[in-house]
């Protein structure tokens, strides 16, 4: 479909021209006039407080509580864990009955994400090859589609209600703003679904869950240096950077939904050496970079704030590794010394 091409950017700007056509004053347009490289709007939903008789009503009731966000243009949004199979009152569906109710609650939110020219991680029941999975299927602007994560470590509750393990290698998902993975809920407690997101280039991973996550989402983020979108059945649902700190959450007054500007071209280092180059690249690049330093972590993040700077071309000018290139340089160099046994490099 034609509309699979345009950006939110470009949607907004299209749509302001066209409310400014036919006479309904001026649009604001966010950063018209200094846009940030790769800036993407994320939402997180938090089903807490949320309660229906029906399956069926959950999904309209989440439809409803989504209106106020779509206000804010978001990119892509992101759902709680299997959220229209929780919080219900009077229903309790099998697996083969949550799979064949998840076709219609993808019809929904199907609709929902081609109308407002969003992405939507929709967290439901899918089945393969004969087998029942608890997933999270991307759809993407046109409302198709895209991709499905099928979770990696259910519980046991989750095996015995019918529900089994997806793959062990999880997919990423090119979308038209970055690479995004998912994690579902007790995925938190293993590292392997979240190290092969980064390696296969991840840059923003979505964890759809039943429990809020509280400090793990924080380290998680700054450990595997992503962006982390938490969404929870309970309350907070959270949007971290890849330092590990909070942009937005769920609280009092916004219960239901959280959404934050996030820069994407930026890139996290181990600190030390590359700190004695940041004078240097301050002083050659000014305010169109910005270097945020997290002393006790002896962490760093360089960020461009300027369209016609790539962080890739001043990492290279100034040979800094990323975080990750640091980190394998170190490992490989530690093996090579343990397997010759000599001291020095």
């Amino acid at each position: 479909m034609e509309n699979k091409s345009i950006s939110r950017r470009s949607f907004v700007r299209q749509s302001a021209l066209g409310a400014g056509a036919v006479g309904l004053g001026p649009v604001r347009i966010k950063n018209e006039v200094q846009s940030l490289p790769r800036e993407v709007v994320l939402a997180a939903f938090c089903n807490d407080g949320l309660k229906t008789d029906t399956s069926s009503e959950m999904a309209e009731l989440v439809e409803e509580k989504l209106q106020s966000l779509l206000s804010s243009k978001p990119d892509i949004i992101c759902l709680p864990e299997m959220f229209p199979y929780m919080g219900q009152v009077k229903e309790n569906l099998s697996s083969d009955e949550q799979v064949e109710h998840s076709k219609s609650v993808l019809d929904r939110f199907s609709k929902l994400a081609r109308q407002n020219n969003t992405y939507i991680i929709c967290p439901v029941a899918s089945q393969k090859d004969g087998k029942n999975y608890n997933s999270a299927v991307l759809l993407d602007r046109s409302g198709d589609v895209q991709g499905i994560y099928r979770k990696i470590h259910p519980t046991i509750g989750e095996m015995k209600a019918g529900f089994f393990p997806g793959e062990s290698d999880p997919p990423v998902f090119k979308t038209d703003f970055g690479t995004i993975g998912v994690q579902i809920c007790f995925d938190m407690r293993w590292d392997d679904g979240w190290n092969r997101l980064k390696t296969k280039g991840a840059e923003i991973i979505f964890w759809p869950s039943a429990f809020p996550g509280g400090k793990l989402i924080n380290a998680m983020a700054l450990q595997h240096q992503v962006i982390l979108v938490s969404s929870t059945l309970k309350d907070p649902a959270r949007i971290c950077d890849i330092t590990g700190e909070e942009l937005s959450k769920t609280g009092r007054w916004q219960r239901n939904w959280t959404c934050s500007s996030v820069n994407l071209e930026k890139v996290g280092l181990h600190a030390w050496p590359y700190i004695r180059k940041f004078d240097d690249i301050l002083k050659k690049y000014g305010p169109k970079i910005h270097i945020h330093y997290l002393h006790e972590e002896g962490h760093a993040v360089i960020e461009s704030r300027s369209e016609d700077i790539l962080v890739k071309d001043i990492l290279e000018e100034f040979e800094i590794k990323t975080f990750a290139e640091h980190i394998d340089t170190a490992d490989k160099a530690q093996k090579r010394v343990q397997k010759s046994g000599i001291e020095s490099l």
